[in-house]
């Protein structure tokens, strides 16, 4: 974590679990919505890669106990 990306308006950013067992997540935060949560990992000891910007859309891969994915989000 510790990488903040600006896409669509935005700045995103990963959050690391608070205890364990908590899921990773993903953060937004524009100044017309303020902060937001915009992804959880599955289940169990997990972690989230950098999120990555590519035009209108924002991905980030988790790596988690309950399985690895990449989820791709289309943004308005």
């Amino acid at each position: 974590s510790g990488t903040l990306v600006w896409c669509a308006g935005a700045a995103w950013f990963v959050r690391d679990p608070q205890r364990d067992g908590d899921p990773a997540a993903l953060m937004r935060w524009s100044a017309a919505d303020g902060l937001s949560v915009a992804y959880r990992s599955p289940g169990g000891h997990a972690f989230l890669t950098a999120p990555r910007c590519g035009g209108d859309a924002i991905t980030v891969t988790a790596m988690a106990e309950a399985g690895d994915e990449q989820v791709t989000a289309a943004l308005s």
